[in-house]
């Protein structure tokens, strides 16, 4: 089997668990500003000093509560710092997190609650305080510990929490520090459900801190003194509590970012050098930069400004890479003109000082990384599974290509078995699902079979090429990932997901997600009255409303038909359908990190497809 490895950069042995990293940055650098926290409608500095001194006041009041070793803690919120508090105040009094979004409905949050034994919890809202104690109510009772509020002056409040750990000594809370080895079960994180039922994945307190210390070395150009990010994914996903941790132990600053939607004067504040991303977030705000330019009346000017970017982004691939680049005078100048004209205000609009973006979470197309590229800000595509502690691999800085997700990150491998699977070995690797047999989660060897589909490039990097569970077979016995043809769909703002079926059917047919921002512009942009509010007041629930207007349909025909200029004819799609509906994560068809929950969407849109074949 292709397999490939990168050896430690730093020696573990002496890392015994996160909270001897937070403890020790502190010691290293107490004056360090760690985080920029929003209070009174102002941000305010806190140094490691005070971070570390505002998580041993929580695990205090934990200790108070009756929290003990191996007892399970959960913590409903969007992000924000005090879900990062009690995350390691949490992990201070040798507890286990269980991270639950804060979208949840009350039955997945009484499931996680009752799957997990959790013992306490931590709610941010008043509405998210009720939930947890309904769910719990379904279960046969109260929590044992309690339910504490984030916020509002309450009598369950976080002041009252610390309040209740005043008689608890330091040496109390030092000794239950100790007690973490790295082997330890440090978070029990609930996957995201998007193929079955979650299944809660243990991350032990050396999947974290290893893991830690290695990508921060390894991507000292990214993690270093000085830097700064605004996290704005959400922190019950691996990936956000991987790079808070990477964040605090580099040296870092991090400003949480509650609500996505008021980012931008976040931005404008927080000056970030790099942020962590969804490629959704990249696509909109490749739409909104669209959007002024059409307004503007300088839409066909902003075509070209895309295509020069992501030719020029393509340069600068090859050239990273040591290989031959030659570009032409015209080129030159018209990317030194577009980079007036437009990306210039993109690197403003998202603080001006952004160096990097790094992608993880769901597939980026690779001209939609190549743009970002091309106007001056560097694209990370990764790759990372819950049950990998988010990223196994990740492209490096200045040696990027958007096309593949890297090589593996320090200490860690992967291979690809002879049925194309990906493999995972390493640092990251988790300890096997709650209430289930370790071995079982295995190979027989001992590696993680992802359930992705891959290959490794002659130069090590690791190309994905789809799921598992995605690939098509059509009845003719094609094999069809529909991977590439979808993500070059959904770069299109008219489009909020293309989802390719086919399985055992004479050809492959898409269905087209409509976005119903991206619609309601395009209608208004295209004096289209009659389309720019029609669905203003509620989208249809799931199958939709098909959507057969010629005008709409012929701009989709033309996204089309760019996706299929690429791959083999057995990928090319000849029918599809645009639908408006609902698909949210209210909705029950799209997870919290914006991934469709593609078996039970197809499933329930039967009606749609098969009209689409018995054309």
């Amino acid at each position: 089997m292709e397999e490939k490895s990168v050896p430690l950069l730093v020696d573990v042995d002496d890392v015994p668990n996160v909270p001897y990293l937070i403890r020790k940055r502190a010691e290293i650098a107490p004056e360090q500003v760690a985080y920029a926290v929003l209070r009174d409608k102002t941000y305010h500095d806190v140094t490691t000093t005070e971070f570390v001194a505002d998580v041993v006041a929580v695990a205090k009041g934990l200790i108070a509560q009756g929290i003990q070793v191996g007892d399970h803690v959960a913590i409903m919120s969007a992000t924000r710092y005090e879900w990062t508090v009690c995350d390691f105040a949490t992990l201070f009094v040798g507890g286990v997190v269980v991270p639950i979004y804060e979208t949840s409905s009350q039955d997945q949050v009484a499931f996680i609650l009752r799957d997990s034994d959790t013992k306490l919890a931590f709610g941010e809202t008043a509405r998210h305080g009720k939930l947890l104690a309904a769910a719990a109510e379904t279960n046969g009772g109260p929590l044992a510990s309690g339910i504490w509020r984030m916020t509002g002056d309450v009598e369950n409040s976080m002041d009252a929490l610390r309040a209740s750990g005043k008689d608890v000594s330091d040496e109390q809370v030092r000794e239950r520090e100790s007690l973490a080895r790295p082997d330890t079960v440090a978070s029990l994180v609930y996957t995201s459900g998007t193929i079955s039922d979650p299944r809660g994945a243990a991350i032990t307190h050396g999947n974290l801190a290893h893991l830690c210390v290695n990508a921060t070395e390894e991507l000292n150009e990214i993690f270093y003194d000085g830097a700064s990010t605004v996290l704005l994914l959400p922190l019950a996903h691996i990936l956000a509590r991987f790079v808070q941790l990477a964040v605090y132990w580099g040296g870092a600053k991090t400003t949480h970012v509650r609500d996505a939607s008021r980012i931008v004067p976040v931005l404008a504040a927080a000056q970030p050098t790099f942020m962590v991303v969804v490629p959704r977030v990249m696509s909109k705000v490749l739409a909104a930069v669209r959007k002024g330019a059409d307004e503007k009346k300088m839409g066909k000017v902003f075509d070209r400004a895309q295509k020069v970017a992501i030719a020029w982004g393509q340069h600068l691939e090859r050239s990273n890479n040591g290989e031959p680049s030659p570009v032409g005078l015209g080129l030159k100048l018209q990317h030194a003109l577009f980079d007036k004209l437009f990306y210039s205000r993109i690197r403003q609009t998202m603080g001006g000082k952004l160096e990097y973006l790094v992608s993880g979470a769901a597939p980026l197309d690779a001209e939609l990384g190549q743009f970002f590229m091309g106007a001056g800000i560097e694209v990370l595509q990764g790759y990372g599974l819950t049950e990998t502690t988010a990223p196994i691999t990740v492209n490096r800085p200045h040696r990027a290509k958007c096309d593949s997700v890297g090589i593996p990150m320090p200490g860690s491998s992967v291979r690809i078995s002879p049925d194309g699977e990906i493999q995972a070995k390493g640092l990251g690797v988790f300890a096997g699902y709650h209430h289930s047999d370790a071995a079982e989660n295995f190979t027989e060897d001992g590696w993680f079979p992802t359930g992705d589909l891959g290959q490794l490039l002659p130069d090590g990097r690791l190309k994905i090429t789809g799921r598992a569970k995605d690939m098509i077979i059509t009845d003719s016995g094609k094999n069809i990932s529909p991977q590439r043809w979808q993500g070059i769909v959904d770069r299109s703002p008219l489009v909020a997901n293309a989802v390719v079926v086919g399985d055992k059917r004479p050809h492959p047919v898409a269905l087209l997600v409509l976005d119903h921002e991206g619609v309601t512009e395009w209608a208004k942009a295209n004096n289209r009255a009659d389309l720019a509010s029609k669905w203003d007041q509620k989208l249809p629930a799931v199958p939709g409303e098909v959507v057969t207007d010629e005008q709409l349909r012929a701009a989709l025909q033309e996204v089309v038909a760019e996706a299929n200029k690429g791959g083999n004819h057995a990928e090319r799609i000849n029918d599809f359908a645009a639908v408006m509906v609902d698909v949210s994560e209210e909705a029950g068809y799209t997870t919290p990190t914006m991934k469709l929950k593609r078996p039970k969407f197809i499933e329930h849109m039967a009606p749609v497809i098969e009209d689409l074949y018995r054309k």
